[in-house]
């Protein structure tokens, strides 16, 4: 796949949009990118590494404040590691939804609206319509680099930090249960 385009986008009009590829998909779906499904996209695609440290320093902190209670009675320092502990862990759980905060933010400063996609999966590729923007972007099912499922939404990960958000329930043509099957036997995730 040397030398060609990672990604094939285009400005599309509303009627060329629907016209020359309805016939084609197999599946249809919408999706509005509300703040909820922001957040999920964010908790979801969050690297593991991430969660694993602070994961681990959160035990650590919490744990050393422990043995320094035992150790040497309730003091300043096993109240500092507390404190650490519950702030990471505040930090940890609060900052997905900051994020997805920020993200629905610029969307709504940009399109003065939230984000309303139009995803079409034909046999050899998938098409992302934005409504608000017009744009159109294609892509080969060998790009997804993985595939997450969260409660609300099925996550196609892409090269360059970028996410198509497939909304569970969203479908105008095919079901869930039947796109989940399609998916991974496409791209093998």
């Amino acid at each position: 796949m040397a030398g060609a385009a990672l990604f094939r986008m285009e400005k599309a009009e509303p009627a060329e949009r629907i016209g020359d590829w309805a016939m084609k998909n197999l599946y249809e779906n919408r999706c509005r990118y509300t703040r909820v499904c922001l957040e999920e996209m964010v908790r979801a695609t969050q690297k593991t590494s991430s969660k694993v440290y602070s994961v681990v320093f959160l035990v650590l902190f919490a744990g050393a404040g422990v043995a320094n209670w035992v150790l040497e009675g309730f003091s300043f320092f096993s109240l500092l590691f507390f404190f650490a502990a519950a702030a990471l862990g505040v930090v940890y759980y609060r900052l997905p939804a900051k994020q997805a905060r920020a993200l629905y933010q610029s969307h709504q400063e940009r399109y003065h609206a939230e984000v309303e996609t139009e995803v079409s999966f034909s046999d050899g590729e998938f098409t992302l319509y934005n409504r608000q923007s017009g744009g159109k972007v294609s892509c080969q099912y060998s790009q997804v680099q993985k595939v997450k499922e969260t409660k609300r939404l099925c996550i196609l990960l892409l090269p360059k930090n970028l996410a198509v958000l497939v909304d569970k329930e969203g479908f105008s043509r095919g079901t869930w249960a039947d796109f989940r099957a399609f998916i991974r036997q496409k791209t093998g995730k």
